[in-house]
């Protein structure tokens, strides 16, 4: 596993592994081969490529404006203008229910 802040924030290479961003901001112009992990208020902006999934917290945001291979596991904030090769998944961090208490 390996954060930004180790190797580059604005990466225009390859890295194949595990990417995490915790409470940081990722522009991605190279490629992932590896699963990524947005946590606590990340900004993560993908003008390249992603090959794996992308697991977005609550408090977070992702752009899409190049190319995800895999399945967006989505809690936060997901903008997709470039291509999905997969799939969204939306997922509540909380459940509300319209219906009144019967109590």
């Amino acid at each position: 596993m390996i954060s930004p802040q180790t190797i580059f924030v604005n990466s225009n290479g390859l890295h194949e592994g595990t990417v995490v961003v915790d409470n940081d901001y990722f522009d991605l112009a190279g490629m992932i081969h590896g699963d990524v992990y947005l946590k606590n208020d990340s900004t993560f902006i993908v003008r390249g490529m992603v090959v794996g999934n992308v697991h977005v917290d609550a408090t977070s945001r992702m752009f899409v404006a190049g190319t995800v291979k895999g399945t967006i596991f989505n809690k936060g904030d997901v903008e997709i203008a470039g291509v999905l090769d997969g799939e969204m998944m939306n997922i509540a961090s909380t459940v509300t229910s319209s219906q009144p208490d019967k109590g």
